[in-house]
């Protein structure tokens, strides 16, 4: 759980990973869970030599200390300026060596030499946080890029960067090349379904994110990916996903005993144990685990901006599910099993009701839900009537046609 042991939660993220969700965290969460994130974001910037964000993540923690008088959060490190001062020199002195490779490499004319130097120079800058720059050569080694684990090389790279730029969006084209190039992996197949499992969620495309999700192996994508997604996150995201948009039936085949998807599942009790509440109609278990798990949601930098019409979707699934097998229940049964109270039940199935969701009415007096009559044995006639009618016009039309042609009648093109 994030807002409980942030040191775990980090510790299975690369170390951009780490700096994309600590910002992420260090901007939302309570003082103490910021003041947690900041301090690991010194540590993590230190280490990939990143001043800029060593000295913004330095200042926001004094900021936060200053505002907040509370020994729980910890007391400001010392700003380590020669450190600052040594390092400025020595990424500057690196950077010019890596412009001079290119150029050198440009004078040859050789691609395989300027793709090189476009890569080292991209790995270069993508380290230290600039992540445009990185961008820019990344792009620029694409017309250099012939060989297929090159291609693949530059697409993975790409898609790492355009996420920590959050420029979702930019994700599909780089994992759809990667996607069209040959020769690939388990592991490289597992990264370009992952990579559409996050752009489909972003666009808030949940079934096709979900269909992205349930198809990864965790053996396969194990942590080739650590800086987008991990194992966990596929299991988190994919069930979310999952829950609020598919049918039950489809439930019960893609996240059954024996679906791809029940071993990543496993990485995550919490959410596996949620997930078949679900499907087994224990929907009061379900979602108090969901309101559990909500803090940490809200932390993550990917779901949290899709939690409540998540949820919202997974409630709405549960109320037309356990309603669906009853002529009428009571408001107040339906709310003890969905955790809330009959006024919120009342708005929510009215709610259902007016987008059709499902074909009820509510008896606001005696508090109860009743199924609207319908008549199963005359609409079954009426569509079998229906259908019987169309088979006969149809085949009395291919009657016509085929006597028309029998007795030359049928009106032919003049020949020119």
């Amino acid at each position: 759980m994030i807002h409980t042991d942030l040191e775990t939660y980090i510790a299975s993220y690369g170390d951009h990973g780490k700096l994309h969700r600590l910002q992420f965290i260090a901007h939302r969460g309570s003082p103490r869970i910021k003041s947690e994130a900041l301090h690991h974001l010194l540590t993590v910037a230190k280490r990939l030599d990143n001043v800029k964000m060593y000295q913004e993540a330095h200042s926001a923690l004094k900021g936060l200390l200053d505002e907040n008088v509370d020994p729980m959060l910890g007391s400001l490190p010392h700003m380590e300026t020669d450190w600052v001062n040594a390092t400025t020199r020595n990424n500057a002195q690196q950077q010019q060596v890596f412009e001079q490779d290119l150029h050198q490499a440009k004078v040859t004319q050789i691609k395989d030499s300027i793709r090189l130097a476009l890569m080292a120079s991209a790995t270069f800058y993508f380290r230290r946080g600039n992540y445009e720059e990185a961008l820019k050569h990344y792009s620029k080694s694409r017309e250099y890029t012939v060989e297929a684990p090159n291609v693949l090389e530059m697409c993975f790279a790409s898609i790492e960067t355009v996420v920590m730029l959050s420029r979702y969006t930019d994700i599909i084209s780089y994992a759809a090349k990667a996607q069209h190039t040959p020769y690939k992996t388990p592991k490289d197949n597992a990264r370009v379904t992952a990579a559409h499992g996050l752009y489909y969620l972003k666009l808030r495309k949940y079934k096709d994110a979900a269909e992205s999700f349930l198809g990864l192996k965790p053996n396969e994508l194990g942590e080739s990916f650590k800086n987008v997604l991990t194992v966990q996150d596929v299991a988190l995201y994919g069930s979310l996903c999952a829950l609020a948009s598919y049918t039950r039936t489809e439930l019960n085949e893609k996240i059954g005993e024996k679906s791809v998807f029940r071993e990543t599942l496993d990485f995550v009790p919490i959410i596996r144990d949620l997930t078949l509440d679900f499907c087994q109609c224990h929907y009061k278990r379900c979602l108090e685990a969901l309101y559990k798990i909500k803090p940490s949601a809200d932390l993550d930098v990917y779901l949290s901006a899709h939690w409540t019409e998540l949820i919202r979707n997974i409630r709405d699934k549960a109320i037309v599910q356990y309603f669906s097998p009853f002529l009428s229940v009571s408001l107040a049964n339906l709310a003890a099993e969905l955790n809330t109270d009959v006024e919120g039940i009342e708005t929510e199935a009215a709610n259902l009701i007016a987008e059709k969701k499902i074909s009820a009415k509510i008896d606001s007096h005696k508090k109860v839900l009743l199924q609207r009559d319908t008549d199963l044995r005359r609409s079954t006639y009426k569509d079998a009537m229906r259908l019987g009618q169309e088979f006969f016009e149809s085949t009395q039309q291919l009657l016509l046609r085929m006597n028309l042609v029998k007795y030359d009648m049928a009106v032919k093109p003049s020949r020119k």
